[in-house]
């Protein structure tokens, strides 16, 4: 840090004169984000026993600066703990909070290591020292047994999510972006285990490139020796070398060539293990696996699938054509990209067909290439060369991944075979996930799926690839240059299991795993504070107005979006205090999402994130490291949360979550004015237990409808726990049950299917106008929301939403359905 700040203050003192007057502290605290007036930094001077000076030197200006990184909400916690001396914690307290708070799994000799280890030279843990371990990687949000392999290895390779790249040469867009051996090297550093390459024909020898597009070439000699040198940087597990091949047989025979002097011993060229089975990552450690589509003699080459292209729906121009004589080419339009598209028409194939030709494991092109002619190829010639299988030399390097075209779930087992994969787009995938889920996970328990982005995506962006886990796609490609929500939650899904690039699916998931096995758990993260946020790009010198944005992502009955008030002009220390809660079905494909935004008034400013899997997420409190837009760690910037997670029980007969009130049970009285419902929400939320206030969980189940004039019955007595609850507030006229009012500037929460009506965005909002009271359901012993009766029907959602949202402020507390 002292560094650091050195830094900062040499850029102000131009003259290296070694001291700094008020005006140039001033302006720069505003560079470290601290809004101050002369006034205040004069005060600031006090505070910090500098003396009445007009100028400060550095070791002066060090002192101030800390003297304003006084962090008064680890004081509370310390003065929480220092119950036998106000100044100091002992092993005993310090054991208690780490094992109670903290929740964690060292041993007492561990422990006691820690605690030597931030104690002063008398032993004693001060306050300083206490700060010092808060933010202290003995203290990081990751699980620090996460950070090596902690998962069974020996499982078959369908078993497992395996971190993969889409396009892996590009560097930008689809269509005119750069091409470079870049793109391999981050994407292998980063723990990816599945590579592309698109290989045509070339003058020299094959090269990489998307096919009939604008990209720059490469050779496929260069990619596969950088490939060679960084496969096994980041993990020691098997890498995959996904070829979509549209080369001739003569240049993939040089292809052939190249990879067996790249890769010598370490490539695999025979079957390993058991026969019938795939084998482990452990039992191919090291190895490099190539994907192709290889056909048995005699069968039809439109079974295999060589990458893509087969079921894209893409508007590039198809990638290679069949042999058969065509047409000249029509061009269509597409509106939604206005791309141009060559759709070749086939003629009517003649009556009298002529006899097959006997196929031989080596393919043989039924046109003769250019090159064949002496003449160099063209770019055009040389993406339409090439026929349905690959050549013999080449197809002895493929043994386990090879392609097969997708042909439906109809089949049955015996339809597909244990070595093959099938490639689908996104799009295919998510119309197997609605129609046929449960026959499409039966069908990836048992081969490999790939699936890739929809060729619509020019601009290289990435979709949601949770839909896909959760069905046991193993290989779910991105495109690594975009750093968006797609490829943050694969970022974090992958640094599971020490970044091997290697995750077992949950069990439910695979075929040896029981598949109503499910582990609910309710998610509590409370957003303290923030530190030394950066300012956006282009913020100028103004100040930023924080708040964070909270959301679990995972399937969609437990994803959930909400966020914090904002804080005026303090990017340096703002303070939220403000918790909120998710109840989540399927942990192990969840994850925490923290965004934090600079309010304005036309479009809020990303400032940093942070996406965590929730396996991986440590409880109690802790410093959170923000990334940028391009995913690099934001230095000294941390978001200070409290996290807890707790099981809730099934209930024996639905295996449906239990409610999640605790067990003492003071009834809930029920009023049939908007008032006396007001002061039974209020008793209600004052009994709820959690930390940092009141929160209760809801079905979204609808209320039963009362008989006309039949009296209000009275309500089931709601089992609540007042012990050490603070009382929470009545919902307020412009307050909607389920949804925050809206601060000043506040663009509400951008939940997408959290809240049960739309969110106001002002106070003006017609929403917002009308008040909402809660009424206690006799029948479900919960909280629901009495909404006011429209005019007019509202219109169908697009999206149903999956949760009722009702928290008692400043809590939120979300159940899906």
């Amino acid at each position: 840090m002292t560094s650091w700040l050195r830094k900062q203050w040499q850029q102000v003192d131009e003259k290296n004169e070694g001291k700094l007057d008020l005006d140039d502290v001033t302006d720069l605290f505003r560079k470290l984000n601290i809004k101050l007036s002369k006034s205040e930094v004069k005060s600031a001077f006090k505070n910090a026993n500098i003396g009445k000076m007009g100028s400060i030197s550095f070791p002066a200006f060090e002192r101030l600066h800390s003297v304003l990184r006084f962090r008064p909400e680890i004081s509370e916690i310390f003065a929480s703990l220092s119950k036998t001396k106000p100044s100091v914690i002992t092993f005993e307290e310090f054991k208690g909070f780490v094992y109670g708070t903290q929740k964690v799994n060292w041993t007492e000799e561990r422990c006691h290591d820690i605690y030597r280890k931030y104690t002063s030279s008398e032993g004693q843990m001060d306050m300083n020292h206490f700060s010092a371990f808060m933010i202290s990687a003995n203290n990081a949000v990751f699980k620090k047994s996460h950070a090596d392999i902690c998962m069974d290895m020996t499982r078959p390779l369908q078993e497992y999510f395996i971190n993969t790249s889409h396009n892996t040469y590009l560097l930008g867009d689809q269509l005119t972006g750069e091409s470079s051996v870049e793109g391999y090297i981050r994407a292998l550093q980063r723990g990816c285990r599945c590579v592309e390459l698109d290989c045509y024909d070339g003058p020299n020898g094959p090269r990489v490139y998307h096919g009939s597009t604008l990209v720059t070439r490469l050779s496929f000699k260069d990619v596969i020796e950088s490939i060679a040198r960084y496969a096994f940087v980041a993990s020691d597990y098997p890498l995959i070398i996904s070829l979509e091949t549209h080369c001739t047989p003569e240049q993939q025979n040089m292809m052939a060539k190249i990879l067996r002097d790249a890769f010598g011993e370490s490539l695999c060229t025979k079957a390993v293990g058991q026969d019938g089975c795939l084998p482990s990552p452990q039992a191919l450690k090291g190895k490099v696996i190539i994907k192709a589509k290889v056909g048995p003699p005699g069968e039809a080459s439109g079974a295999y699938d060589s990458g893509d292209s087969d079921d894209d729906g893409s508007p590039l121009l198809a990638s290679s054509e069949s042999s058969a004589p065509r047409r000249p080419p029509t061009k269509r339009i597409l509106s939604s990209s206005n791309i141009e598209r060559e759709e070749p028409t086939p003629i009517a194939e003649p009556e009298s067909p002529p006899p097959p030709q006997p196929q031989v494991a080596t393919a043989v092109a039924t046109t003769v290439p250019d090159s064949a002619k002496g003449k160099k190829p063209s770019a055009k010639s040389s993406e339409r060369s090439g026929s349905g299988l690959i050549s013999a030399r080449l197809a002895e390097l493929v043994v386990y991944c090879k392609g097969r075209k997708f042909a439906g779930l109809e089949g049955g087992p015996e339809f597909y075979k244990f070595d093959q994969i099938c490639s689908l787009s996104e799009s295919k995938s998510a119309a197997l996930l609605e129609r046929q889920r449960k026959e499409y996970i039966e069908h990836n328990k048992r081969i490999l799926t790939r699936v890739y982005p929809a060729g619509i995506r020019v601009t290289s962006t990435n979709y949601d690839p949770i839909p896909h886990w959760s069905a046991g796609a193993q290989l779910v490609a991105l495109n690594y240059q975009t750093v968006d929500k797609g490829i943050q939650l694969n970022h974090a899904m992958f640094k599971l299991n020490g970044r091997s690039g290697y995750v077992l699916k949950p069990s439910w998931l695979r075929a040896s795993g029981d598949s109503m096995l499910r582990n609910s758990v309710m998610l509590s993260v409370k957003i303290i504070s923030a530190q030394q946020l950066p300012k956006p790009k282009d913020a100028g010198s103004s100040i930023i107005d924080p708040f964070v944005e909270v959301e679990v992502c995972g399937t969609e009955a437990d994803s959930g979006k909400f966020r914090t008030k904002y804080v005026n002009n303090n990017g340096f220390n703002p303070q939220w205090k403000e918790e909120f809660r998710f109840l989540v079905k399927e942990p192990e494909l969840a994850f925490l999402r923290l965004q934090v935004f600079d309010r304005d008034s036309i479009a809020n400013d990303f400032v940093g994130y942070h996406v965590i899997s929730l396996q991986s997420l440590e409880e109690g409190y802790r410093h959170i490291p923000l990334y940028d837009w391009k995913g690099e760690l934001v230095r000294f910037s941390t978001l200070f949360v409290c996290t807890q997670i707790r099981p809730v029980a099934a209930s024996p007969t639905s295996g449906k979550p239990d409610s999640l009130a605790p067990a003492a049970s003071p009834s809930t009285p029920t009023g049939s004015t908007i008032e006396e419902r007001r002061r039974s929400y209020q008793s209600f939320a004052n009994g709820v237990a959690g930390f940092g206030g009141g929160g209760i969980v809801t079905t979204s189940a609808p209320q039963k409808k009362k008989a006309e004039g039949a009296p209000a019955a009275a309500p089931k007595p709601v089992p609540v726990d007042t012990k050490g609850v603070a009382p929470g507030p009545v919902p307020q006229p412009g307050q909607v049950a389920g949804v925050p009012v809206p601060q000043q500037g506040d663009g509400g929460p951008a939940t997408e299917y959290a809240a049960p009506v739309p969110f106001p965005a002002s106070p003006t909002h017609p929403v917002a106008q009308e008040a909402v009271s809660p009424v206690a359901d006799p029948d479900k012993g919960v909280i629901l929301p009495v909404l006011p009766t429209p005019a007019e029907p509202a219109p169908k959602p697009v999206r149903p939403a999956p949760a009722q949202l009702i928290p008692a402020q400043p809590t939120e507390t979300a159940k899906p359905q």
